[in-house]
């Protein structure tokens, strides 16, 4: 008999040592998740500063020496410094006139397209 409690004794000792540690672990998590959101529960991000951001992308416009982080915002400065329009257009521009060249198509000397450098020959590519 004594036996039989001490059995019953050890598996509610287990049960409740579960019970604690699935606790413990629940009021770990919901504290730092709760450290890591607003209060709206819109979660936290952390920006990059400045001074971290690697800028990679130069500018191909010559003269130019600006160089960003992200290609989004190296397109942004060609459309609205060198109006270059939207990364699209020039890329469709570009497969166009190397289409033209290679059907033997006349281009005129008078074209007024703001492409920046290179970017015909990597069409062609």
């Amino acid at each position: 008999m004594l036996e039989k409690v001490e059995v019953e004794a050890k598996e509610r000792n287990d049960t409740l040592m579960q019970i604690f540690r699935i606790q413990d672990y629940y009021d770990r998590n919901v504290a730092k998740l709760k450290a890591e959101r607003y209060e709206s529960g819109r979660k936290i991000h952390e920006r990059r500063k400045m001074k971290e951001l690697e800028r990679d992308q130069p500018c191909p416009y010559e003269g130019c020496g600006r160089s960003y982080a992200s290609e989004g915002s190296l397109n942004l400065h060609i459309k609205g410094k060198h109006n270059g329009g939207n990364k699209t257009d020039r890329e469709k521009l570009a497969k166009s006139l190397v289409y033209c060249k290679a059907k033997g198509i006349m281009i005129p000397d008078q074209l007024e397209v703001n492409l920046p450098p290179g970017i015909v020959k990597k069409a062609a590519e």
